[in-house]
């Protein structure tokens, strides 16, 4: 992923749901079903933390960051309150990136 992501010059859309946490962006990212939306609602609820994107996630390098946003302005001015963001910049800076793989069922 590292290796697409340091040679794409524009925008790459993520099948992830993004949340603002006060440290920066946490992405979950992963198939249909493994619970993207489910850990997105449960962080928003729990630590209110806002829900930037959900399904579709638009990443991109800003200098030496990797930046996230859902391209929506409300999720936009919602996240910027809450994190590192920065004012009349779109997004905010990715802290961590987590990929979801759903667990063989036991029954």
């Amino acid at each position: 992923m590292r290796r697409r992501l340091n040679r794409c010059r524009r925008p790459l859309v993520l099948h992830a749901s993004a949340v603002a946490s006060p440290d920066g962006a946490l992405l979950f990212g992963g198939p249909s079903g493994t619970g993207k939306s489910s850990i997105a609602r449960l962080l928003e609820r729990g630590a209110g933390w806002p829900i930037m994107a959900d399904e579709v996630t638009e990443v991109w390098q800003r200098g030496d960051r990797w930046i996230a946003d859902d391209g929506s302005p409300a999720a936009a001015i919602a996240a910027r309150r809450a994190t590192l963001g920065h004012p009349g910049q779109r997004g905010v800076p990715i802290r961590a990136w987590f990929s979801l793989h759903q667990a063989p069922r036991a029954f």
